[in-house]
């Protein structure tokens, strides 16, 4: 039996908390015996709901053999097994040079779950041997179009709606995606926008990366009835009301500068939900033409929209209005064409499920031992 020292963030509703845990159980279901090592971090909550079974993996001896950390790179450095694997995600071409080093320096195996992020570390100097792809995934028990708990569900919108769960980000493109949503339907059109976010930033403590207020996206700079047509709804929900906030919905919108794989995008397409995204980053292993409407953009120097990072190098890319403008209008006017699209989704992502990624992960351990 395999036995694992699983570090990283678990009280937390940011995604790669949702990671953890996900892979944690799955890593537990398969029979992998794992002592979690859960630490405090981004979004930290000592009141967030944590499944009994990782509670109870927190207890017990230490392994040898093996540590799994979704950390930040530069504690990779406090691992102490024989082994060592690291889970990271990056949204640009290039990581943090520090952050290239310390998996240099200190991690046997480093699993990205996209093509874009691998590439962005061999790109940055880590060896391509010590490079594993393994794709996050979905639980379709929770996941799916016709839920088994339907009493979580957000009211039905009567109105055309368009969501966006997001973090209060630069690279998350939401200014491009008010703009877009205002310039192309008109206050008569039944539509409307909205923008989900676990938390609004607090000006003193506001990172480089974070939009410096959350509100101006609701304020017209024009001569437009303020907020018309659009909700911002900044709070934390515990993992089991996101379903129900896709379920809300008519289309996924997720105009990105840059995803590391993209998981609420991966989540609404299970959902049943026609998704629009930025023709470029992570997700682009799943997203297709045949499968999403895919936005048109332009590669800019990606500077303040990425984390930890000074490189003046790094890319990403930026959405354009008039394309973002025309595949909202195309998925508003277009039902059919967007059922066929969801159709093609649930198709094409039916494999993504977190025993999937669990038993590569696994694979990929014993193979280096």
């Amino acid at each position: 039996m395999l036995w694992v020292n699983y570090h990283g963030l678990f009280g937390s509703p940011m995604s790669w908390a949702q990671v953890n845990r996900e892979m944690v159980l799955a890593l537990d279901r398969l029979g992998c015996r794992v002592t979690v090592m859960a630490y405090r971090g981004f979004g930290y909550d000592p009141d967030f709901p944590l499944e009994e079974r990782i509670t109870s993996l927190r207890s017990g001896p230490r392994s040898r053999e093996w540590d799994v950390a979704f950390e930040y790179p530069l504690n990779y450095g406090r691992l102490q097994a024989r082994r060592k694997a690291g889970l990271l995600v990056y949204e640009t071409t290039e990581l943090p040079p520090h952050w290239a080093r310390a998996i240099r320096e200190h991690l046997d195996l480093l699993v990205v779950p996209s093509s874009l992020c691998a590439r962005a570390a061999e790109r940055s100097g880590v060896p391509p041997d010590r490079i594993l792809c393994i794709p996050y995934a979905y639980d379709p028990e929770r996941f799916s179009p016709c839920p088994k708990d339907a009493s979580k569900r957000e009211p039905v919108e009567e109105r055309f709606t368009f969501l966006c769960l997001a973090m209060p980000h630069l690279r998350k493109g939401l200014r491009e995606l008010v703009r877009a949503f205002r310039e192309e339907f008109a206050p008569e059109e039944s539509v409307q926008l909205i923008l989900k976010m676990p938390y609004s930033p607090v000006p003193r403590r506001r990172k480089p990366w974070e939009l410096e207020d959350v509100q101006d996206l609701v304020r017209s700079e024009e001569a437009v009835p303020s907020g018309r047509g659009l909700s911002l709804v900044c709070r934390s929900d515990p993992p089991d009301r996101i379903p129900s906030w896709l379920a809300r919905c008519d289309a996924y919108v997720q105009p990105s500068y840059g995803e590391g794989f993209g998981l609420a995008i991966l989540e609404a397409k299970a959902v049943g939900k026609p998704t629009l995204v930025t023709g470029w980053g992570g997700h682009m292993d799943f997203c297709t033409a045949a499968n999403s409407y895919l936005v048109d953009y332009e590669m800019i120097p990606a500077g303040q929209a990425q984390y930890d990072n000074g490189s003046g190098s790094a890319r990403c890319a930026r959405p354009l209005v008039r394309s973002l403008r025309a595949q909202m209008r195309r998925v508003y006017q277009n039902r059919e064409e967007a059922q066929e699209k969801v159709q093609r989704s649930i198709n094409d992502i039916r494999f993504l499920t977190w025993e999937h990624s669990a038993k590569q992960l696994l694979e990929a351990l014993r193979e280096r031992m």
